[in-house]
């Protein structure tokens, strides 16, 4: 949908590489760098967790990745229920 040429390239609070709107409300706040969430690079890796899905696990030889690790929530939902439902 070139949301990257439409948007992201063009708003400056918008990574340059937007592929589409979230709409998750913790994801949302973690994109916009929100102040209530906590975002940490960490070293993950993928195992199976019996044979019906797989889980990320911390692990120092893992691949590190942004990952949210505390939120305040109450905040998040009173700023978000502000800002989309006035």
């Amino acid at each position: 949908l070139e949301f990257d040429r439409l948007f992201g390239r063009r708003h400056d609070g918008l990574p340059e590489d937007l592929v589409n709107f979230m709409h998750d409300p913790l994801a949302v706040a973690a994109g916009c760098r929100w102040p209530g969430v906590t975002v940490e690079e960490i070293p993950i890796r993928l195992e199976w967790a019996g044979e019906e899905y797989l889980r990320t696990v911390e692990d120092a030889e893992g691949r590190a990745f942004r990952v949210v690790t505390a939120v305040d929530a109450h905040a998040l939902l009173a700023h978000w229920l502000e800002v989309v439902a006035p």
